[in-house]
This record gives C-alpha cells, sequence and structure tokens, in this order.
C-alpha cells in the first residue's frame, strides 16, 4: 500500500535557505514523494499540467500572450514553484493536494487558490475557491477569476465556473468558462470551418455562455450587453453573439448581429455599433435604421437598411478582405437618395489599400459618389463624382525637431468624371501639425496644408488667364485658453488659391475665417457649448454650433444643432453616443460630419486612430 506524505508550511526545515516558494519540480535522484529538505513530492504531471493552465489563461486573456504561449507548449524548462499551507502526496492515488493559501508560479503566470489538487493518472488538475477566496488566475498584470477551475491535460479541455474577467476594455462576468482544442471547437460549432482554417493548428479556443459584457466599472453600468455565447480568437478578436442591448435596466431589443472587438495590433477597433441610428433629413424625413457585419477571420461583410419616412427604404453593403499582412481590399454597393438628382440610385466603389513602413496606398473606383467638401465656413458644396480610378500616397509622419511638430508627404493621381467632364489631376503635397504644452489650461497649436495640381484640360482662372494648375496653401493658427470657469478655443484660417481647376469639387476657394468656442462645466459630467464662425472676408458670422454633453463612467453623450446661417437647408441635429473606451467607432444618430479647423490629424502618431488596418 502506498502512504501519504505531506509537508506543513510551519515546519522550517522544509524551506531551503530563505526562499519563500517552494520549487515543484524535484532535483533528479529524488525518491518519489519527497522535495528538497523535506517537503512532500508534486508528480511531474505538474509541471506540465501548469504549461498547458498558461495556455487556458493566455487564450482567454488574448493580446500579447501567443508568443508565450508557444514557449509554455515546446515544453521550455523554467522553474515551477508552489507555495502552501499543506501539501500532501498520496503515493497510491497518484494525487497531489495542495491546502490553504495555495500560490503556483510559472514564469509570470500565477494561480492563487484555497485548495488545489491534481490526479497524475488520469491528468486532471482541479482548484476550488471558497467563499470570499475565488481561484485568482494572472497574467502579464491580467487577471480573471473563478468559483472552480477543471482542466484535463490529455484532451487539453477544462472549465472555470462563474468566471469574472477583463478582455481588452471588455469586463465579462457570466456562466461557465470553456476551453477546448481548435478541432472539438468545429465539432461543437462554436465556430466554422473558414474561421478555423486561418488559425494555428494547436491554438485553443474560449466559449463563455450567460455572459454580460460593458466597458463600465461602475456597479450598475450605464449599459451593457447581454449573451448566451461568447467566443474569444486569442489575440484576435472577441465575437459575442446576437447580445441582448441594455441601457441601465432598459432591455431596448435584441441586436441581430454578431458584435465583433478586434484585439492586438487593431484592438482600437470595434466591428460593430449595438444601436440602432435614427436621423432627421430635411430631404428625407426622419429614418430608422441599423447596420452590422457578418465577420470571418480575415474580413467582414458589413450589411445595413435605413428607412425614411418621405422616400422610403435604403440599404448597403460594404465586403472588407484582408490579402496578406498589408494588403486589403473593399467593394461597397449602396442604394441610397441624393439632393442633387432628387432620387434613389445604386452607388458603388471598389479598391485596396496597401501600408507598409508606414507609407499608405490607396487605389480606388466610385461611381456616382456623393461627396461633400467644406469650401468656406458656412458653405459647403455637394455633388456626384466618379473616380475612374484614383490613387493617393501617404507617408508617415515625421518629427520636426526644430518646432517640436510633424509633417508628412502626400501624393495623388486620378481620372475624375464630373457631371459629363472628365479629367485626369496629378497632385502633390505636404502637411505639417503641430502643439505646445498645457500650461494651466493654455496651449498653442498649428497646422498647415499646401497642394499642387496639375491637370491634362486647362482652365480659365477668375482674371481669365488660362491655367493647367492649381495650388493650394491653408494654414491654421490658434490657442485654448480659460476664462474663469469657461474653457475658449481661439482658431484663424486662411487659405490661398493660385491657378483653378476644372472641376467643381477640388476648385479651391479661398477665405479668412474666424472660430470661436465656449465651453463651460455644469458638474455631474454635464457641458454646454457653443462655436460661431465668422468670414472675415465679408464681414459675416456664417455659422452657429451648440451642443450639449454629458459624460459618464463608459459612454459620452453629445446632443448638436447646427445653423449654417444662411437660410439654405443645411442646418440639422444630432446626438452622438461614444464608448468612451473605443474613441473611433462612435454611434451617430441624425448627426451629420461637423467640421473643425482646430482638430489634429486623425491618424497623428500617439492618436487613438494611429494604425489600423492597411
Amino acid at each position: 500500500m502506498g502512504t501519504k506524505r505531506s509537508t506543513d508550511r510551519r515546519d522550517d526545515a522544509a524551506v531551503e535557505g530563505s526562499c519563500f516558494f517552494r520549487r515543484l519540480l524535484p532535483p533528479r535522484g529524488t525518491p518519489k514523494g519527497e522535495m528538497p529538505g523535506g517537503a512532500r513530492g508534486l508528480s511531474p504531471g505538474w509541471k506540465a499540467t501548469l504549461s498547458l493552465l498558461g495556455w487556458v489563461v493566455v487564450l482567454f486573456l488574448g493580446a500579447g500572450g501567443v508568443l508565450g504561449s508557444a514557449a509554455l507548449a515546446r515544453g521550455e524548462e523554467s522553474q515551477v514553484v508552489l507555495d502552501a499551507d499543506r501539501v500532501t502526496y498520496d503515493e497510491a492515488g497518484y494525487r497531489t493536494t495542495a491546502e490553504g493559501d495555495v500560490r503556483i508560479r510559472y514564469e509570470n503566470l500565477l494561480l492563487w487558490s484555497p485548495w488545489a489538487d491534481m490526479d497524475t493518472s488520469t491528468q486532471i488538475l482541479r482548484a476550488q475557491g471558497s467563499p470570499g477566496s475565488p481561484v485568482v488566475l494572472r497574467w502579464q498584470g491580467r487577471r480573471l477569476e473563478g468559483d472552480r477551475l477543471e482542466y484535463n491535460l490529455q484532451t487539453r479541455e477544462g472549465v472555470l465556473r462563474n468566471p469574472r474577467g477583463q478582455v481588452d476594455a471588455l469586463l465579462l462576468r457570466g456562466g461557465n468558462l470553456e476551453v477546448v482544442p481548435l478541432e472539438k471547437a468545429v465539432e461543437r460549432r462554436w465556430v466554422t470551418a473558414r474561421q478555423a482554417k486561418n488559425a494555428s493548428g494547436d491554438e485553443d479556443l474560449v466559449q463563455w455562455d450567460q455572459v454580460t459584457i460593458t466597458t463600465c466599472k461602475e456597479a450598475h453600468p450605464h449599459y451593457r450587453l447581454v449573451a448566451k455565447r461568447v467566443v474569444v480568437f486569442p489575440g484576435r478578436k472577441v465575437v459575442v453573439r446576437s447580445p441582448q442591448v441594455y441601457l441601465g435596466e432598459y432591455n431596448l431589443f435584441t441586436y441581430p448581429f454578431d458584435y465583433v472587438v478586434l484585439l492586438g495590433e487593431k484592438r482600437k477597433e470595434v466591428m460593430a455599433n449595438f444601436l440602432p441610428s435614427m436621423a432627421g433629413d430635411g430631404s428625407r424625413g426622419f429614418g430608422v435604421g441599423l447596420e452590422g457585419p457578418i465577420a470571418w477571420d480575415t474580413g467582414t461583410l458589413r450589411v445595413g437598411a435605413m428607412y425614411w419616412s418621405r422616400t422610403g427604404g435604403e440599404g448597403s453593403l460594404r465586403l472588407d478582405q484582408k490579402i496578406g499582412k498589408d494588403l486589403a481590399i473593399y467593394a461597397t454597393s449602396a442604394y441610397t437618395y441624393d439632393d442633387v438628382d432628387e432620387d434613389k440610385t445604386w452607388r458603388t466603389s471598389w479598391g485596396l489599400r496597401y501600408r507598409a513602413g508606414g507609407w499608405k496606398m490607396a487605389v480606388g473606383w466610385s461611381q456616382r459618389e456623393e461627396v461633400s467638401v467644406e469650401k468656406r465656413a458656412g458653405f459647403t458644396y455637394r455633388g456626384l463624382l466618379w473616380r475612374d480610378p484614383e490613387v493617393s500616397l501617404t507617408g508617415p509622419w515625421w518629427a520636426d525637431p526644430a518646432t517640436g511638430g510633424w509633417w508628412r508627404l502626400l501624393g495623388s493621381w486620378g481620372t475624375y468624371d464630373e457631371e459629363g467632364l472628365r479629367t485626369t489631376r496629378t497632385g502633390v503635397g505636404l502637411e505639417v501639425y503641430g502643439s505646445g504644452p498645457d500650461r494651466q489650461g493654455f496651449r498653442v497649436f498649428w497646422k498647415g496644408l499646401h497642394w499642387r495640381y496639375r491637370y491634362d484640360r486647362p482652365t480659365f482662372d477668375d482674371e481669365g488667364r488660362e491655367e493647367d494648375e492649381q495650388r493650394i496653401t491653408e494654414g491654421v493658427v490658434g490657442f485654448d485658453w480659460p476664462l474663469g470657469p469657461l474653457s475658449m478655443r481661439t482658431a484663424y484660417v486662411r487659405r490661398w488659391v493660385d491657378g483653378a481647376s476644372p472641376m467643381a469639387w477640388d476648385g479651391g476657394v479661398e477665405r479668412e475665417d474666424l472660430y470661436q468656442r465656449v465651453r463651460v462645466s455644469l458638474g455631474k459630467g454635464w457641458s454646454v457649448s457653443a462655436r460661431g464662425a465668422f468670414d472675415l472676408q465679408e464681414s459675416e458670422l456664417r455659422e452657429m454650433v451648440y451642443q450639449v454633453g454629458l459624460d459618464q463612467d463608459c459612454l459620452r453623450w453629445e446632443l448638436t444643432y447646427r445653423d449654417d446661417l444662411q437660410g439654405g437647408n443645411d442646418d440639422w441635429a444630432g446626438l452622438r453616443i461614444l464608448v468612451t473606451a473605443y474613441p473611433n467607432s462612435p454611434l451617430w444618430v441624425g448627426q451629420k460630419d461637423l467640421a473643425d479647423p482646430a482638430d489634429p490629424p486623425e491618424d497623428l502618431p500617439g492618436s487613438e486612430s494611429e494604425g489600423g488596418e492597411p
């Protein structure tokens, strides 16, 4: 018969020197069931078990863990240590039990639990929590809790009961978390064979059931998604299957698509907005719609529908497909109404995007594209355009040590058709941006853009001279400054145009405008602001924008009203809802693009939108 051997933390002889943790694996030659200094053994199966336990943690936590998990899977030698109040090894039953403040360390993986057990005959590891003391897994600063952990070494299958944790900015809690090998995930229909095609053959997948998801850290979140199933693709994305959408305690509706959050290099992009869109338009009337993706590992198909009270239904499709690491293709088709022809028609576009070494290139075609260009404060050009094709090149941002700002090179070539006028244009450009330090609310900023275009079709400028070139230079300088309880922003905009374009959409218009914004905080997250645009050339106020904002723990609400002061049909009101953890994916409820010349470029180094898809 076998015997049970145990060691107690109180036994000083069981601790080697001043080392707090005991080595989990005994050195060569140590008898079975014994550890150095009298500590009783843990079988070699512990090391392999902890290796795969590392897989469990890495797979759940996703981003940043692939390389580390690969090392674990290879079984590379690393010190594995165990500390507990009491460790018992049953030689007959091939069972090791640790009790009381159990701590297991493997590289930078940590596990805490009140009790842990390993059966080497079945290769099953169990860890049990207690009231107020859950099973805790920690990997690279990320934390996952649960009531009970069971993991089978041989089948690589396991379950964590009642898990709580975080993936990227998402806070999740639910019924059970299961991990299985990729082939088992396909058999159980967690994922399709197509989704699994591009995954690593030894990859494991994680599924949660009955999950509540939010980015709010408060006990009663402002919003949450409740789903029967969530699938985690390690290091790549989290897919929430058709969640129910709650605002506060109110169940709004069930989202008919999958809600997708990308991890890793694309972690700032959310693939779906989970709220329906609503809008009011002077021509279309009132509209309600919804958009969502059908996603796979290397691409998405976005499907959208909108119904307007005056013009009826509209629909759209957009395909994005990644080809390799740096190349992506896209195609869109939309059946929409436009104010130019006062009719609905199909509009299509397609092309490719490529990026390497900080450089970005795009080649695209479009048919009946609706273009909207702000020519000056209060005046926006709208028209239809065909690109056949257009090639654009954008260089990386380079730092300017002299000013502390940034600059980059731009290039463009394309053939365009504007209402029957066909023109080829070639352009080169330079863009700069900079801002000074914030000194008690005072900050200076500046930006500049210069384009030089050449056309194959000459035209005539305002003075009647024949031109085949157009040179546009625009500069912005401004500052943020405090005035008592008010936050002020002043921006001066100047544009110079030399030459002319045969097309209306890119024809430069000289401008000299002064923008002034006043903002005041009302407390408890509320704020109001007003912004005016004054045309210095015409000495006329051209535009007013009013905004009410509410900042909550995880959401920002912005209600905006824009008045063009021109007596036209370009006034609008809209709502923008922003999940603050994902600022690049706001929900627009009737709000249109609101140009602000003081805004920095979206892809400036260090900005939320830097990087992303090619």
